[in-house]
């Protein structure tokens, strides 16, 4: 399966692992890590939802705030797993704050939160 050209259903019906293991290996193609840098060059190194704002999550725009370095994520708009055509479409990509990245993705909060709640039961 070629990486940036996956058939849909491939990665519909496969378990979570191997789609785990398809994404992880996108994130680490020298062409998305290329991507990605500029798309958060392109935004000065501030996180975009902050500074344009995004009515979704209630951020009303007008603020700097830092993603240098692993401070920030480029996130896919539409997500790579349904929509891996757009996985190097620059207009779907946007440069965001871990805070931001949160926000677009509460379910991996409810794992973390979920995580942590069993190991501390089990202390």
């Amino acid at each position: 399966m070629d990486v940036f050209n996956p058939k849909l259903s491939d990665l519909v019906h496969t378990t979570k692992n191997r789609r785990d293991d398809w994404t992880q290996s996108f994130y680490r193609k020298k062409e998305w890590v290329k991507l990605a840098h500029k798309r958060k060059k392109y935004a000065r190194h501030y996180c975009e939802w902050h500074y344009q704002g995004n009515p979704d999550f209630g951020l009303p725009g007008g603020q700097l705030v830092s993603i240098v370095g692993k401070q920030g994520v480029v996130h896919h708009i539409k997500d790579l797993r349904t929509h891996p055509e757009l996985g190097l479409d620059w207009d779907n990509l946007v440069a965001i704050c871990h805070m931001c990245h949160s926000l677009a993705h509460p379910e991996k909060l409810a794992k973390m939160h979920t995580r942590k709640s069993k190991s501390q039961k089990r202390e």
